[in-house]
């Protein structure tokens, strides 16, 4: 047979245990509900991390684009720039040539005519 203490204190360990399993119980009550919250704020971390990457990766995307439409303006100028010089250039010639064409062809004409007359 037990005596009074052996009772009181098996009823001490009950109790004891009891409230080993209750805490152990609420710790994974609390330990899945903040584990939710903390998927959820980790999702939500990552999402708006993700839009911020995507707005930082669209706008040096736009000034790539930027720099590039400049330095396509900037070589078709150069090129329009030097056609239009080898172009009048081409043309001087063309236009120096004939005159030296039509000096020549005046200057036989009258050699000839020096020579008929």
């Amino acid at each position: 047979m037990m005596t009074p203490v052996q009772k009181l204190a098996g009823l001490a360990v009950l109790i004891l245990v009891l409230m080993a399993i209750a805490a152990g119980i609420t710790w994974q009550v609390q330990d899945w509900r903040l584990g939710k919250k903390l998927a959820e704020q980790l999702a939500e971390q990552g999402s708006a991390h993700q839009k911020a990457l995507d707005a930082i990766t669209g706008e040096a995307w736009r000034q790539q684009k930027g720099e590039q439409d400049k330095r396509m303006a900037t070589e078709l100028v150069t090129f329009l720039t030097t056609f239009y010089s080898s172009s009048v250039c081409f043309f001087t010639i063309i236009v120096h040539l004939r005159t030296q064409g039509r000096e020549a062809e005046r200057l036989e004409a009258g050699r000839k005519f020096t020579l008929d007359h």
